[in-house]
């Protein structure tokens, strides 16, 4: 399909429209010029320097730019974890990177929770359609969880003492934590979820995607 028919489909595009999290570090975030930064974009712009796409980037909150992507109001989203509800909805290419997502809470308050039970007991906030907050919902958990608007606002519900535990990338985590100096959060050890993190289009997307 990638050889005989992914630039068929995709030659009459002037340029493919790139969705992302605004502030999803360290894989994107807009940097202090106000610039597109981050692991994904580099790797974007990668992509498109080897293939000869032309891309815009069109970076919004995480719910948001699920949503349009659902609705074709972008082309693809450059990083979204894998899971199988959401392959029911969305293409996936092959993993570019291989993700742990932790409980972060506040030392020496509480222990880091390392089981279900652990979290039960425990008021929870995540990103709003992460996939932590899919991971909440499956496990029944949505009754003691809020959801915010991204992983930093999720580590400063922690922080404030609003809530007792976030569920995020413990990539994210690590470097949000260094740049607001969160020396009271403590990570814990042991992953509770380790998605795999891809391209993803809308399922009519087959040439792109192979592109």
């Amino acid at each position: 399909h990638a050889k005989w028919f992914a630039d068929l489909e995709i030659a009459n595009d002037p340029k493919i429209i790139v969705g992302a999290d605004l502030n999803y570090p360290p894989f994107e975030f807009i940097d202090e010029n106000g610039n597109p930064a981050g692991f994904n974009y580099d790797l974007m712009v990668a992509v498109a320097s080897a293939t000869g796409m032309r891309l815009e980037f069109k970076p919004d909150l995480w719910t948001k730019t699920v949503d349009k992507l659902e609705h074709g109001r972008i082309d693809m989203i450059q990083g979204m974890f894998y899971s199988p509800d959401r392959a029911a909805r969305f293409s996936f290419s092959a993993p570019t990177i291989v993700s742990h997502c932790v409980a972060v809470v506040r030392k020496n308050i509480i222990e880091p929770p390392h089981r279900l039970e652990d979290l039960a007991r425990l008021k929870l906030v995540v990103e709003e359609n992460d996939i932590m907050h899919d991971f909440v919902r499956q496990k029944n958990l949505a009754s003691n969880t809020i959801a915010v608007v991204s992983q930093e606002a999720a580590l400063l519900e922690v922080v404030a003492g609003r809530r007792d535990c976030a569920l995020v990338s413990r990539m994210a985590a690590a470097w949000l934590i260094r740049k607001n100096s969160w020396t009271s959060l403590e990570m814990a050890k042991d992953p509770l979820l380790s998605p795999k993190y891809c391209f993803a289009t809308r399922q009519n997307r087959r040439g792109l995607l192979a592109k």
